[in-house]
């Protein structure tokens, strides 16, 4: 039997793509298809607000604590054991897949009403399941997240035209229960959904679990490593350290962090056709004979290979990616604080709530699906932000961010004021503010998401053309060094010492300034890019939790005092003193909502 290539790769992408695209499945039976659920388990129209904040709130704890127990398995696990995440990952996908039957048997099950508590649990245990995938699929594929995250927001626009669609060819059609039928296709459909993201990943991650841990030696591994190699000729190599000190800059010629470095040759070498399979073969020796001295500092740095937690190496990974993290923690943490029970609906009528919705739910996928385009042509956010800056001036979609948040909030306190008047009068003006909060939210949680898990990725090894000559001490070095003892390996790098200290008093003759210092840059351990991922997800997902029960607390406190406007709580209050009564009576309401979180009779509370 012939034996079948798979592209990994191709499967990784997909799989990634695909199990975004599962992910909020859940959300949205529970959410968008809300109003069918409730006609089907008989509970009052009056009661639809409580039944939705009930699920959602629920939802969101379990999304939470499923995030926590993945992050603390991904940071904390030995790493001799992190090998099996593929596998753990695989598991998660499955668990996704196979809750969504849970929550087709109670719905569909059990006679006219079906089984309200077996459905309300079946969601939640979605959405732990849901918590648990996202934190492990963003740690084992950190280089796939554009994918990941660009097909999430797809799951609102699917589900809203699947509605759209299934209503016009069904209304008016004879004898067909379509609050039954709607929600029960549409579970089918996120069984389907999830289940091809599972078989896709279940390929894709079992394969790359054979090809890089499976049986292999020291010297497989070794020969597995994929890093990066820019081999520069030495006229290239030449021009741009010249350039570089006529700017004035500060260029390192290292070869890299792993090992001897290569520096800048005094003389032009010229590589034929013949000389292109020599060059590979010792250019491969190089880079592996590098890794083998990087990888063993890297193990006497951290006292034992299998330590299984390093707060300090874990606190420094995070803070090389402290941009990204932060903006995605405030695009996540910020979003369910007004979105979508004050904006929009609160601000004007069913109707154009409903469509402004269609319009904020398009608007957070087209980001998503630039940048996926724009990490395919390696131009996205997923590269080193201290080298490529500019990724860092997106913290300019925070402004209007912001500023939108406030500006849903002073309807409600200042009734009076024009600009209250406007938003709830015009629904051109408020459908602006809406857009113009969605996409700043969505540019920042898709950018953010995809830079954090990839500031720790080592550095690319750079080897001039000359470095590869055969009677270079450096390349002999390499070679004493794949056949004999690190011993030999150690004599290697004093003759690199030897050869680098000559080359560097021949360059600092020729430099004009003589001041050419050269700055060695700090490696990166890509070990780190799972943790910082995973550990991103969980922030962030803290900080949603958080505002989303103080956002409930907010509503239900001003519900409340609306009721009787002339007794209104802040009348005769200074600013600061009313913002420090909303903020405590959201938060204490709030935390009364998280302690009723989760219960056993769902249709008693319900019900009254």
């Amino acid at each position: 039997m012939k034996n079948i290539k798979i592209n990994v790769d191709c499967f990784k992408k997909s799989a990634m793509f695909m199990a975004g695209f599962s992910l909020y499945q859940c959300l949205r039976i529970a959410l968008t298809a809300s109003s069918f659920a409730l006609k089907r388990f008989g509970i009052p129209r009056r009661n639809v607000d409580i039944f939705i904040t009930k699920i959602h709130n629920s939802m969101e704890v379990a999304i939470f604590l499923g995030i926590l127990i993945a992050t603390m398995y991904i940071v904390l696990i030995p790493r001799k054991y992190s090998r099996f995440n593929g596998l753990v990952s695989i598991f998660t996908n499955w668990m996704v897949c196979l809750l969504f039957f849970v929550v087709l048997v109670a719905f569909g099950g059990n006679g006219s009403k079906g089984n309200l508590t077996m459905y309300y649990w079946g969601l939640v245990g979605s959405g732990f399941a849901m918590g648990m995938n996202q934190s492990i699929a963003m740690a084992v594929s950190v280089d796939n997240i554009s994918y990941f995250a660009g097909s999430i927001p797809l799951a609102g626009v699917q589900v809203s035209l699947y509605h759209i669609l299934f209503l016009y060819f069904n209304k008016g059609r004879p004898n067909y229960d379509i609050n039954y039928w709607i929600l029960v296709h549409q579970i089918i459909m996120a069984i389907a959904i999830s289940g091809v993201a599972a078989i896709l990943w279940t390929i894709g991650f079992i394969e790359d679990h054979k090809i890089h841990v499976l049986n292999l030696t020291n010297k497989e591994v070794l020969n597995e490593q994929k890093v990066k190699i820019v081999i520069l000729d030495s006229n290239e190599k030449a021009e741009e350290t010249h350039e570089n000190q006529m700017e004035g800059t500060k260029n390192s010629d290292n070869i890299s962090q792993l090992g001897a470095e290569a520096e800048e040759p005094s003389e032009n070498v010229q590589l034929g056709k013949k000389g292109l399979k020599e060059l590979i073969r010792r250019s491969t020796q190089f880079l592996q004979i590098n890794f083998k001295q990087r990888s063993k500092r890297s193990k006497d740095r951290s006292g034992s290979r299998n330590n299984p937690f390093s707060p300090f190496r874990f606190l420094k990974g995070v803070y090389k990616a402290i941009s990204p993290i932060l903006m995605s923690t405030v695009a996540m943490g910020l979003v369910y604080l007004v979105f979508p029970a004050i904006a929009p609906y609160r601000l004007t009528n069913l109707d154009t709530g409903h469509k402004i919705d269609i319009v904020i739910l398009i608007t957070f996928v087209a980001p998503a699906m630039i940048n996926i385009a724009l990490c395919a042509f390696k131009v996205g956010p997923n590269c080193d932000w201290a080298e490529y800056k500019f990724w860092n001036y997106t913290w300019v979609f925070a402004i209007p961010y912001l500023a939108c948040i406030i500006m849903f909030f002073i309807p409600a306190h200042y009734p009076e004021a024009k600009f209250s008047q406007l938003m709830r009068s015009s629904k051109y003006m408020l459908g602006f503010v809406c857009f113009t909060f969605a996409l700043s939210h969505a540019v920042l949680k898709t950018v953010g998401f995809t830079g954090a898990g990839v500031q720790n990725t080592i550095k690319p090894v750079v080897i001039t053309n000359t470095d590869l000559d055969p009677s270079s001490a450096s390349l002999q070095s390499v070679d004493e060094g794949l056949d004999d003892s690190d011993n030999d390996s150690n004599s290697g790098k004093r003759a690199n010492s030897r050869d680098r200290r000559s080359k560097k008093g021949r360059s600092r003759s020729q430099s004009p300034s003589g001041k050419n210092k050269q700055k060695k840059s700090e490696p990166r351990d890509n070990s780190l890019n799972g943790q910082v991922s995973s550990f991103n997800i969980l922030l962030s997902y803290l900080m949603l939790v958080i505002f989303a029960f103080i956002g409930d607390g907010y509503l239900k406190t001003l519900k409340a005092c609306e009721n009787n406007r002339a007794l209104w709580p802040t009348a005769n209050m200074s600013f600061l003193r009313s913002l420090v009564f909303w903020v405590s009576m959201a938060f204490k309401r709030g935390l009364r909502s998280f302690g009723e979180v989760f219960t056993l009779n769902v249709r008693e509370q319900l019900m009254n």
